[in-house]
């Protein structure tokens, strides 16, 4: 039976597959327009440096938080010129009798000219989380700081938002489902069904907690073998 453990693993591989996403798509930039735009997004989102992340992936703490450092995500799927940046980061605490996390999702205007002549950029925030409080179901919701640390997007210009609602259900269930629709709302279906078909690390990872994804078709690929190549 699948613990807490591995609980931590799957929903920081679904992380970790992001920011692997992310940088592949940075080395292929090379633009005056878009590294500035990467700059600008590395100077305000200090990013969880990558051997930090890869080692959670594998000790699978069953407790964690980012803190004030950042995953850098690929660009929002279906974005227009100019591209939205991604960043997230997350909380997660599975000790307890109720399985929570929360990933804090950063949508980051890529404008070279919002860079060069102001010192913020506009950002649009949405929390995923498992249900609690005033919100009991898992979902997402706008937001200008992360839950449970009270810590503020440094640098942006948030949109002008409310904090707590609306609070848009999720169609999935438990903690690995709410940082899987969080991804699937970046990457689309059909990046989001590559991931989980194409990644073996992520596919072995989400198996024991294929229940809990996002209730679509393509998921189907985390319970049955890939297709072998000939």
């Amino acid at each position: 039976m699948p613990d807490s453990s591995d609980l931590a693993g799957a929903c920081l591989s679904i992380v970790n597959e992001l920011a692997r996403q992310g940088k592949n798509w940075r080395a292929q930039q090379n633009t005056t327009d878009q590294l500035a735009s990467i700059n600008y997004v590395d100077r305000t989102f200090p990013q969880l440096p990558e051997p930090t992340l890869t080692s959670w992936v594998t000790s699978t703490p069953t407790a964690g938080d980012f803190g004030t450092e950042w995953v850098h995500g690929p660009p929002a799927w279906g974005s227009n010129s100019p591209r939205v940046l991604t960043v997230a980061r997350m909380w997660w605490d599975f000790t307890g009798a109720t399985d929570k996390v929360s990933l804090l999702v950063g949508l980051v205007v890529n404008n070279a000219d919002f860079v060069r002549r102001y010192s913020q950029v506009p950002v649009t925030a949405y929390r995923f989380e498992t249900g609690e409080g005033t919100h009991l179901f898992g979902h997402a919701q706008p937001t200008t700081h992360l839950s449970k640390g009270g810590i503020h997007i440094p640098g942006a210009a948030m949109a002008m938002i409310n904090e707590s609602s609306p609070a848009f259900p999720l169609d999935c269930t438990g903690p690995c489902g709410i940082v899987a629709s969080a991804a699937l709302s970046l990457l689309g279906g059909k990046a989001y069904g590559h991931m989980l078909s194409a990644s073996q690390e992520v596919r072995t990872a989400l198996r024991p907690f294929a229940a809990q994804l996002p209730r679509r078709k393509i998921d189907a690929v985390v319970t049955r073998p890939p297709t072998p190549v000939v």
